[in-house]
């Protein structure tokens, strides 16, 4: 028993370092605010927060497992990257839109918050923030639990953790925890750190594109109803096929190359 809870409890310190850093440099901001009037951005905040804590994860990882990030740097898998990719944002919009139908006639919802169009903003989201995120909730977390824990119970955990660290909607929570599951997967498996950064990266410029304007067939490429997000029936179809179409390359390709090696 004691080696189940023993990962655990070196997963709770690696969040705990991301909350104390998160609180010191927040603490630091009024005090610097109140004494010498010096206010600084709470993105900006959040991002030396979440760098220093990433540090300090990298090296409580590296003491704790024997296992340096540069041991998981290798050379990219690029038709894992582009299949892994795809099918989680074909999945992301075939389950918006199954949770349209089942919630939208019993709830409504606010959008998601406007998103910043400021250099420091676009360069978080594209290139700090995934770099951060894949540290802590891939490279640390998944190789603090690989030897005491399952695959899929490492995968599941650690998706369902990465979605409550980001503050969306019921359908946001929904693409972050698919985003999350393919994450898991592709580090899990392929042990290359390289790859999950590269797919969060071009997922969240995906994201940064207005959308909105976009025809497909003569239809708009989603709607909203009651705050959800409905994709138009073309980008469905299509959605349905990349799944199968990448589900066979997982099968027959992504599988075979990976999963027996673990």
């Amino acid at each position: 028993m004691k080696e189940k809870i023993k990962p655990l409890g070196n997963l709770l310190t690696v969040m705990l370092i991301l909350i104390i850093v998160e609180i010191l440099f927040g603490t630091l901001n009024d005090l610097l605010n109140s004494i010498i009037k010096i206010e600084i951005s709470k993105s900006i905040l959040l991002t030396i927060s979440m760098i220093v804590s990433s540090i300090f994860i990298i090296l409580y990882t590296k003491k704790t497992t024997g296992k340096n990030i540069k041991e998981r740097i290798k050379k990219i898998d690029i038709p894992t990257i582009i299949i892994w990719l795809l099918y989680a944002k074909a999945l992301m919009i075939v389950l918006m839109n199954i949770s349209e139908l089942i919630l939208s006639k019993r709830i409504s919802i606010e959008n998601q918050t406007t998103l910043e169009n400021t250099l420091y903003f676009i360069i978080n989201a594209i290139i700090i923030g995934p770099i951060m995120e894949e540290i802590i909730f891939r490279y640390s977390s998944i190789e603090l639990l690989r030897e005491k824990y399952k695959s899929w119970t490492i995968i599941i955990l650690l998706s369902i953790l990465f979605t409550l660290f980001h503050s969306y909607n019921i359908q946001g929570r929904i693409t972050i925890l698919i985003l999350g599951l393919a994450l898991s997967i592709v580090y899990y498996y392929t042990k290359n750190i390289l790859n999950t950064i590269i797919i969060h990266i071009i997922y969240n410029v995906i994201e940064l594109i207005d959308t909105s304007k976009i025809v497909l067939f003569n239809s708009p490429i989603y709607y909203k109803k009651n705050g959800f997000i409905v994709y138009s029936t073309p980008c469905i179809i299509i959605s349905l096929i990349i799944i199968v179409l990448s589900i066979i390359y997982i099968k027959k390709i992504f599988m075979k190359k990976y999963i027996k090696n673990v």
